[in-house]
């Protein structure tokens, strides 16, 4: 094993220094939030960049932490929930922390090269939070590619001052908003993970920009499935085997998450909100808000900005 594993004790930070209460389970969206709230700390155990050999093994192995990699050269086999898939180059894998694992190379004859970040979000109180969602993964993201490098170059060299913790924190951040937002989660997805009935990430990308244009007007799958170039039926199938969701439930979640950021960020009013993500019932929309969230928005809103500690444990 030929292993790059240097650690800048300007960055780096060890999560025994906090007096740890509690674990706290947060929605993807609001663990998201957690990586710029200045009330939590970003803990880094391990950034490394490392070539194995191809008689290295992780077996189901748990760690503390939580665990991203990016793939840079060979094949990468990842065992989760009982199903394998191989990760190519360019690939990012996120495992959340104590989620069990296994990996080895998956070309018999070559091991492979990938950078690895251990890390965990801790907040001031005492909780560390961790996301709803066990795994999460692009089989291309290559387009990350200049941002993972950069983050690595910033953790193994000596960070002068605040902003260059800033660009560090800013930048991994980036890349698990990019990660959450059009990576894959669905069991069946990762059993499917080299099978062609998929959408594309271009088409996902296609969909993400056809739903924000469109957050305030009806949308059908009907419209997606046009944006992307596919019939309807085809579509749903393709969506569903991507998204492990129906179209319909999809937009339905995802207009309700620019409704709670739009409450916490703005101080529209509940009705003119629901206006802005495509309800004309206000009724309706709290409604269906209190079905996803397990309250009404104006109590939402006033837990979220609240000096309570954040997220606090659900009654």
């Amino acid at each position: 094993m030929n292993c790059s594993d240097k650690h800048s004790k300007r960055i780096k930070l060890s999560s025994n220094k906090f007096m740890i209460n509690r674990i706290k389970t947060l929605t993807n969206r609001e663990w998201l939030q957690t990586l710029v709230d200045p009330r939590v700390t970003f803990v880094v155990e391990r950034f490394g960049h490392t070539r194995v050999s191809r008689e290295w093994r992780l077996c189901n192995r748990r760690i503390p932490q939580h665990y991203l990699t990016f793939v840079t050269a060979g094949m990468n086999r990842v065992k989760l929930d009982d199903e394998e898939a191989s990760f190519p180059p360019e690939s990012l894998l996120f495992i959340r922390a104590g989620y069990p694992h296994s990996m080895h190379p998956a070309q018999p004859h070559r091991g492979h090269t990938f950078y690895h970040l251990r890390f965990e979000l801790i907040h001031k109180e005492g909780t560390i939070f961790i996301p709803e969602t066990p795994y999460c993964f692009l089989p291309d993201a290559s387009e990350l590619r200049s941002t993972i490098t950069a983050c690595w170059q910033l953790y193994n060299q000596p960070l002068s001052d605040a902003i260059d913790h800033l660009q560090f924190r800013t930048g991994i951040a980036l890349i698990l908003c990019s990660l959450f937002r059009t990576g894959l989660t669905s069991f069946d997805v990762f059993h499917n993970l080299n099978s062609p009935r998929l959408l594309s990430l271009a088409q996902r990308e296609v969909i993400e920009n056809y739903f924000h244009h469109h957050l305030h007007a009806p949308i059908t799958p009907a419209q997606l499935a046009k944006a992307v170039g596919l019939n309807a039926d085809y579509f749903t199938r393709l969506f569903r085997n991507t998204y492990g969701l129906p179209p319909r439930l999809w937009i339905t979640r995802r207009r309700l998450e620019h409704a709670a950021f739009l409450l916490v960020e703005t101080t529209l009013r509940i009705g003119e909100i629901a206006e802005r993500i495509g309800y004309r019932d206000i009724y309706q929309f709290s409604s269906m808000f209190r079905k996803i969230y397990g309250c009404s928005p104006s109590r939402y809103r006033r837990k979220m900005n609240s000096n309570s500690p954040l997220f606090p444990d659900a009654p």
